[in-house]
């Protein structure tokens, strides 16, 4: 069965203590009031055997809900709340009371950002069969270079009422509506909550980026007699984001995060924006260059991660904390609920990529050693820092006692020369800071030089139509950024988004405005936007530190039954014939850059490592350049020597260029020569845009899709994201099976065109 979600948006009854009742829209935010009370009536037929789970996804900021005058639970803000509520329903009319505080609640409300009260988001009831699944954790782990994916899938079952139950967890991993894997595992449970464990291996996934987003369909069933009782899952991506010794890594690769600092509001709607707001919003920020989003400084709706999904934005998420007392239990506490919820609301998105467990808090207390705890037991692959403005030697002390993974640190101010501004003032107020300030962004990374950093503010108020300001802060940023030497990994900019604040100071606030925004509150773009997204440009597009590799999605045709025999190549390598013939195809292919105005300096389409599988299909394609024809060598022949039905060959692509921008369909290119042992030949003719294709996806200004109609694309090579993009295909040739194949004669046509071949993998049935 599918769940069935009965949405309780709409009218709610809603009155302030002792007041009069009027109607108001939920979800939806307004000014706090300090204590208002949220009724309505609802309608329920809950079959046989089915429970009713009430689902509240965000309320600001405490709440306490009954149904039908019964108690069932209290609430902290912007977190997912699960209620089961069965045993409370009658068969006629239900009533459901939510009793929030606002701007008088224990912990929520701060001085950072106004305050709103309200249930703020989502309100619904989920139904599901008496034992169902109550949460999961989908875990990957790589090897073989991320040429494998090992999956953990941790299921939890509840079962209310604690019956004995046998049956089947069954899952599915499908990549646009293709099925990868198919997994179950028979279980059995007596008590009233258990977990299983399912584990499972995926090949040659396809990973989830920023430039790829790739996102895979988890499917979950639990079943009983083959039926299926209830069902659930979510997109999911294959992702590896972490550090080694002062450097991000994603998926293997040397990363910076260009990002932003998003608050979760709009115009007069507080906390409460449509999905269409929420796409607007996530879609800009993406359009101008960035790919991480500090989502600040509480949690966000679901919907914006789900977004991040898709689009390709890595993000981070944190509990509410702003200049927090963290020697308060109540407010510590608090946080580390709220941080509990998200995590496990949150940790199977791939866009998520670390924790913040607080913002500009002094440190104290054991708070920092809890969160840090508490995300690595409920998300062990993600690391775990803070938004920290405390001066460089306390905060390396404190970093690197409480193991945090990477240092953060916000330099405000008017030049890059006096990184702290009046942050710096306020913390000497409270005690907590030198009076030397520091003469440089290089000093504080000079202190805090043994992990990764990321400045997770800078600009603010200050930069308010203020190009001179942004430039030269991003003069020294950006020369650490693309400094190889360098350990700053990445920044986000103060703010994405204009937003209500009232205790701002000049130049960055306008009438109650807190005016640091790219856009303001209705998404109107400022001068700033154009200026970051040209300096994030610089950043971006620059020369990645090897040749990476993403493995295309491709539909061969079915070959479940044969068995593959990939060839060594090894001996075609080492000839200097060879080395002189790839020599000679970079030095045709920089003069065709040249005189498109493009780089000369180039590298060409290698392979980077070893790839013994691509597709699905075994290879032997050593790590390097490939083989190649030309005017110096026109002419290979490849020994076989063995029975097989069909050939793998994988290249079909010519330098310096070929269809679609060079000659004409059908044009003859080069030939294979299959020579059987028995003296008989055949000659296969290797024609323009039908059997092979451009090597390069770059043409000038534009990018191409080199397709061909007899081959299949397989394997994309990014050598630098503006210059060098490379495709590899791949072609299918049937062979004689009822005899010997001696040999392959791979031979040039036409000179104008070098011809490139990667390998060979006998398909033998």
């Amino acid at each position: 069965m599918t769940r069935e979600r009965i949405f309780l948006n709409g009218l709610w009854d809603w009155y302030i203590p002792g007041g009069s009742k009027r109607k108001i829209e939920v979800p939806s935010s307004y000014l706090c009031v300090g204590e208002a009370i949220f009724e309505r009536t609802f309608q329920i037929n809950l079959p046989k055997d089915k429970r009713a789970i009430l689902r509240f996804e965000g309320i600001a900021y405490e709440g306490e809900v009954t149904v039908n005058k019964k108690h069932i639970g209290t609430m902290l803000p912007y977190s997912r709340y699960d209620f089961d509520i069965t045993d409370c329903l009658v068969q006629e009319e239900n009533h459901i009371r939510v009793i929030l505080k606002d701007i008088n609640a224990s912990y929520g409300p701060t001085e950072g950002w106004e305050n709103y009260g309200g249930i703020i988001w989502d309100v619904y009831i989920e139904v599901v069969d008496d034992i169902y699944i109550s949460d999961y954790q989908f875990i990957t782990s790589f090897s073989d270079n991320y040429k494998k994916a090992h999956c953990t899938l941790n299921v939890w079952l509840n079962n209310p009422l604690g019956k004995i139950y046998r049956g089947e967890i069954e899952a599915s991993l499908s990549y646009n509506d293709v099925e990868y894997t198919r997994v179950s595992k028979d279980i059995e449970i007596t008590s009233r909550e258990g977990i299983f464990k399912l584990e499972f291996d995926v090949f040659n996934p396809l990973l989830w980026s920023p430039e790829f987003p790739h996102l895979y369909d988890l499917k979950i069933e639990l079943k009983s007699n083959r039926e299926t009782i209830d069902v659930t899952g979510q997109k999911v991506g294959f992702k590896e984001f972490i550090k080694r010794g002062t450097r991000f890594y994603l998926n293997g690769q040397k990363i910076i995060l260009n990002g932003v600092c998003r608050h979760h509001m709009w115009g007069e709607q507080g906390h409460t924006l449509t999905l269409e707001q929420m796409e607007k919003d996530m879609k800009m920020i993406k359009d101008m260059g960035a790919n991480y989003v500090r989502l600040v400084h509480y949690p966000h709706p679901k919907e914006i991660i789900e977004i991040a999904d898709r689009l390709g934005l890595m993000v981070s998420e944190e509990p509410g904390l702003w200049w927090s007392d963290l020697n308060n239990p109540v407010i510590a506490d608090s946080a580390l609920e709220v941080l509990r919820r998200t995590i496990l609301r949150d940790r199977n998105n791939p866009s998520l990529i670390f924790w913040l467990i607080f913002n500009e808090c002094i440190f104290a207390g054991d708070y920092i050693s809890r969160a840090k705890k508490l995300c690595k037991e409920l998300d062990p692959t993600r690391m775990v820092s803070a938004a920290n403005v405390m001066n460089p030697e306390w905060t390396k002390n404190v970093f690197t006692k409480e193991d945090l993974d990477f240092y953060t640190f916000h330099p405000y101010g008017y030049s890059p020369g006096d990184p702290y501004g009046y942050d710096r003032m306020a913390i000497i107020q409270k005690g907590y800071g030198s009076n030397e300030p520091f003469t440089s962004l290089e000093e504080i990374l000079s202190i805090l030089n043994d992990k990764p950093v990321v400045f997770t503010e800078w600009g603010g108020g200050r930069t308010f139509e203020n190009h001179t300001i942004v430039r030269n802060f991003w003069r020294v940023i950006s020369s650490f950024l693309s400094n190889e030497d360098s350990n700053l990994m990445g920044t986000s900019y103060w703010c994405w988004n204009d937003y209500f604040e009232f205790s701002r100071w000049l130049p960055g606030d306008i009438k109650g405005i807190s005016a640091s925004g790219l856009v303001d509150i209705w998404r109107n773009k400022r001068s700033n936007y154009y200026l970051l997204s040209e300096l994030f440009s610089q950043l971006k597009y620059r020369t990645i530190e090897k040749p990476k590799l993403d493995f295309i999605s491709n539909l061969y045709p079915q070959l479940d039954n044969y068995k593959f025999e990939p060839l060594d190549f090894t001996s075609l390598f080492g000839s200097k014939e060879q080395e002189k013939a790839w020599k000679s195809a970079l030095e045709r292919t920089a003069l065709e850059n040249k005189r498109r105005r493009k780089k000369i300096n180039l590298i060409g389409p290698i392979i980077p490592e070893k790839l013994e599988d691509i597709g699905g299909i075994p290879v032997g394609i050593n790590r390097g350049r490939p083989v190649v024809l030309s005017e110096e060598v026109n002419r290979i022949v490849i020994k076989i020597n063995k029975i097989c039905s069909k050939l793998f060959i994988f290249g079909h692509t010519t330098l310096p260029s070929g269809y679609p921008v060079k000659g004409k369909l059908g044009e003859e290119i080069a030939k294979y020569v299959l020579v059987y042992t028995d003296g008989t030949k055949r000659e296969i003719v290797l024609r323009n845009g039908i059997e092979i294709t451009t090597s390069n996806i770059i043409w000038g200004p534009s990018r191409l899709n080199p397709v061909a109609s007899s081959v299949y694309q397989t394997l994309k090579i990014t050598v630098d994201p503006i210059y060098e993009i490379y495709i590899v295909n791949c072609f299918i040739l049937d062979v004689d099976s009822s005899k010997t194949l001696d040999s392959i004669t791979f031979e040039l046509l036409n000179p104008d065109y070098i011809p490139l071949l990667y390998g060979i993998t006998l398909g033998i049935k």
